[in-house]
């Protein structure tokens, strides 16, 4: 449940485990013997408490996280974790369920069999495993505190063009260099975006119909191996097009604030960075959906 702090209201799922506990306990301090009704009454206790439980489990992490999307990629990527970890646990409480099962049921009809003790090894090795590997990743230890440090430096910036880009990209590097710069990157991703996206809301070097990755490079100080690497990898669509959207939505605003008043398209054109015209209207209908004259038009009605 999505609490921090134990409810008075949670006792009352102990109260079949603290009653099946009180009766074996006194079942092997008095001596007792129970009749075979006794024993499989037992055995269906157990079995219908623990599947029980197991069904209401499962039933909250499908409809609590594993189908949960988000528009954000790092709760997705926090929501991928949860899923892998919750899938991982279920599993194990289901291997846990069946053998203290079987267990029981050797105890209480093969008097025979090898003593539970002996074997709880088994299990104890899946458990060790889990918690070691809790101890050594901070997301899944801290939890809460981890990830709201992660959403607080996404939330610092404000990218424009988000639907561009894919923070959390699971592409996978196919040459030894994009290998060597994804650690470096990945760190910094979201700082060089955010450069990025700057200069994009202050468009005055896409002007220049030459301005290349390079170009950008130089303006924002960030090397051209990384903005190849991010273009590449964490941008849907490459910069050639990046520079056709920005320059597109330069040309809307200007739309919006008149400037085709005193001036005429092919004008418009050349000032937000287009050699020509025919470009212009391309890549207008490309990134708006509408060739230049049906938005005028639109914004008419």
């Amino acid at each position: 449940m999505e609490r921090k702090y134990f409810a008075l209201q949670d006792f009352k799922h102990f109260i079949i485990p603290i009653i099946y506990f009180l009766i074996i306990v006194t079942i092997n301090t008095t001596g007792n013997f129970l009749s075979i009704n006794w024993k499989l009454n037992l055995i269906a206790l157990f079995s219908i408490y623990a599947f029980t439980y197991w069904y209401l489990g499962y039933i909250m992490l499908v409809k609590e996280f594993w189908l949960k999307k988000n528009k954000r990629s790092v709760l997705n990527k926090q929501n991928r974790l949860i899923k892998n970890w919750t899938f991982y646990l279920l599993t194990l409480s289901t291997l846990s369920i069946i053998r203290v099962l079987i267990s029981i049921y050797l105890k209480f009809f093969d008097e025979n069999t090898v003593s539970d003790e002996k074997l709880i090894w088994i299990s104890s090795l899946f458990w060790m495993f889990l918690f070691l590997k809790a101890l050594i990743s901070p997301e899944i230890l801290y939890g809460y505190d981890v990830l709201n440090d992660i959403l607080k430096k996404e939330q610092t910036y404000k990218l424009e063009l988000d639907n561009i880009w894919n923070i959390d990209s699971k592409k996978e590097s196919n040459n030894i260099q994009d290998s060597i710069l994804k650690p470096q990157i990945d760190k910094n991703i979201l700082e060089y975006i955010n450069k990025i996206e700057q200069k994009a809301l202050n468009p005055e070097s896409f002007r220049d119909f030459k301005f290349s990755i390079s170009d950008l490079a130089k303006k924002i100080k960030i090397p051209t191996s990384h903005l190849n690497y991010i273009f590449k990898y964490h941008s849907k669509i490459p910069f050639s097009d990046y520079k056709k959207t920005v320059r597109i939505r330069h040309s809307i605003d200007l739309i919006q604030s008149g400037y085709l008043e005193a001036n005429t398209l092919e004008s418009l054109a050349k000032e937000v960075g287009f050699a020509s015209y025919n470009p212009f209207f391309t890549s207008f209908k490309y990134v708006s959906g509408q060739s230049p004259k049906e938005y005028i038009d639109s914004l008419k009605e």
